[in-house]
């Protein structure tokens, strides 16, 4: 029996706080053996908070670093950011493309971002509409290709 996929990511947009810790750290920590765990590092979205490449590839770093502190262990675990696999950036434009404003409408983190006239761009919130309704209508495990490409373990992060 193939496992099932937990992916979950997280922005390096700064020092990772308690309510990281509910949110996404302790579900990545409870995840039972017949999961294949994925942690995606979300870069390109930190970008609208961090312009320094310094600090961020400090924050990347100390994202991991919790991770493990925290007892994932990254032979059980593969972390890779989203820099790091340019198919992340080519489905984004697609997406960009061929969604339209009524879609978007229905998508909760639009609709909080206008709420705080935060949309300058619309890439984040169409990815999360589009996970979200990609996960609750998919029917079928996901059967991981045997290229793994752009999936990068702990120590290579």
């Amino acid at each position: 029996m193939s496992k099932k996929v937990f992916l979950s990511g997280i922005q390096p947009s700064g020092k990772p706080h308690i309510g990281n810790y509910f949110g996404m750290m302790k579900q990545l920590l409870g995840q039972p053996e017949d999961y294949e765990v994925y942690v995606l590092i979300v870069d390109y979205h930190a970008m609208k908070s961090v312009r320094d490449s310094k600090e961020m590839k400090e924050n990347i770093i100390a994202v991991v670093l919790d991770y493990l502190a925290l007892g994932l262990d990254p032979n059980k675990v593969t972390f890779f950011k989203q820099s790091d696999v340019s198919e992340h950036t080519e489905l984004c434009w697609i997406f960009d493309t061929i969604t339209t404003m009524p879609y978007l409408m229905r998508a909760h983190a639009f609709k909080d971002a206008e709420a705080k006239n935060n949309c300058t761009r619309y890439s984040f919130e169409i990815q999360q509409h589009l996970r979200r309704n990609f996960q609750t209508t998919r029917s079928h495990d996901y059967e991981r290709s045997s290229n793994n490409s752009g999936h990068r373990r702990a120590e290579n992060v």
